[in-house]
């Protein structure tokens, strides 16, 4: 009766370790397909704004040389979309000339927010200073001052 024993432990055994092997050879990712021989492609990076907060902030740099060999470094200050570029390669560019303009409505929609935020901690500062605690007073206003700063 142990041999048999054995060998029904043995074969649910086997049973197991199949149905985990099958189990994951179905779960495994598919193979990518291979990619035609097409050009290779560089898109530029871009930063999509958001509201202020965590965000971490990113800056990119270009870099423009000239005939001569002398480089220059470009980059905008904020990161942003480009919406006129009315330079062309290869065209020649006096200092001060416009290279590239962003698209200023990601900064107006924040600027208007931080304006309704500053807005919003007058007037509870406002209700607060009508009869709360000291306290939270101190509160709304140290509220108010970030705003204030962060829309400085």
């Amino acid at each position: 009766m142990g041999s048999k024993m054995t060998k029904l432990l043995l074969a649910v055994v086997v049973i197991v370790a199949l149905g985990g092997g099958v189990r994951w050879w179905r779960g495994r990712p598919a193979p990518l397909p291979p990619e035609a021989a097409a050009p290779v492609v560089r898109p530029a990076r871009t930063v999509t704004l958001a509201p202020a907060g965590n965000a971490p902030v990113r800056s990119f740099l270009g870099r423009v040389q000239s005939a001569r060999g002398r480089r220059a470094d470009v980059s905008f200050r904020v990161a942003g979309t480009v919406v006129e570029m009315p330079v062309v390669t290869n065209q020649i560019v006096s200092a001060g000339q416009l290279l590239a303009r962003l698209d200023s409505r990601d900064f107006e929609t924040r600027l208007a927010q931080a304006n309704s935020a500053a807005a919003e901690a007058r007037a509870r500062l406002a209700a607060m200073q009508a009869g709360d605690r000291p306290e939270d007073i101190r509160i709304l206003e140290s509220q108010l001052a970030a705003e204030q700063a962060r829309l400085t």
